[in-house]
């Protein structure tokens, strides 16, 4: 099956992925106040600190650094809270892994996704 639904104000597309699909039968359009955004990773760019985490696609966010993420400005919220943690830990649903992500060399990485890829700015929330 396929079903094509606007979560967060973009298309996406699902193909042969149930808990997407469980998302949006029951939440897509009905935000909550813990819940107004359904937060998916929905690629992950192939560098050196993604190897392993490569094949993640479509997967919904849980937790970021321990904390309940229910919209984008809340992920960049814990991504942004501990500074000294030494990595950021995204908690997937649905059994899948978790996500570890060394902070030592984020600026170096961000201006390399930014040269290969064109990714203006990491932090935009509006």
């Amino acid at each position: 099956y396929e079903v094509m639904p606007s979560l967060v104000g973009s298309e996406m597309c699902i193909r042969d992925r149930p808990e997407l699909v469980h998302y949006v039968d029951k939440y897509a359009f009905k935000p909550t106040r813990e819940r107004s955004e359904i937060i998916v990773l929905s690629y992950v760019i192939p560098t050196a600190v993604s190897m392993g985490y490569h094949n993640l696609r479509q997967r919904v966010v849980k937790r970021v650094n321990g904390k309940a993420v229910g919209s984008i400005r809340e992920v960049v919220g814990a991504l942004e809270a501990d500074r000294e943690a030494p990595y950021d830990v995204i908690e997937l649903e649905y059994s899948n892994p978790t996500v570890v992500v060394p902070k030592a060399g984020r600026r170096a990485l961000e201006a390399l996704l930014s040269r290969r890829y064109g990714v203006r700015t990491f932090r935009h929330v509006d």
